[in-house]
């Protein structure tokens, strides 16, 4: 499994006074806990499953906005190009957005939070 790779290193390079991120914390977890008690739920079968179930989340709901996004655009084909030009003047075609850059764009941001408001990706929002 990729993740299982990506553990391992991470355990290879594991440094308790530098946590650089879930996992890092997560592989501290699973040593204290099975200190302390050998049948602990925290394991690194566990910690694979929680960091797949992780990126599958993520991605989804990501794949799912993006979608709505272009589905949206193409439905307003002038709202399409009044944000195209917006975001040509702003950032234009030679550099990567940032993010301070939304102040200099409201109809971008707004069609943003339009969109989202409009087509949520979870209307029955499961209880976490």
């Amino acid at each position: 499994m990729f993740f299982k790779n990506i553990i391992n290193k991470h355990k290879d390079t594991f440094d308790s006074k530098n946590m650089r991120d879930f996992i890092d914390k997560y592989i501290f977890e699973v040593t204290s806990k099975q200190e302390k008690d050998p049948n602990t739920s925290f394991s690194d079968d566990t910690l694979a499953n929680n960091v797949l179930d992780l990126f599958v989340a993520g991605s989804e709901t990501t794949r799912t906005t993006i979608m709505w996004f272009v589905y949206v655009a193409a439905a307003f084909p002038q709202h399409q190009e009044r944000i195209k030009e917006e975001i040509m003047e702003v950032i234009g075609p030679e550099r990567d957005p940032e993010y301070q850059d939304i102040k200099s764009m409201p109809l971008t941001h707004s069609f943003i939070l339009e969109v989202m408001r409009w087509k949520t990706i979870s209307p029955l929002n499961v209880a976490h």
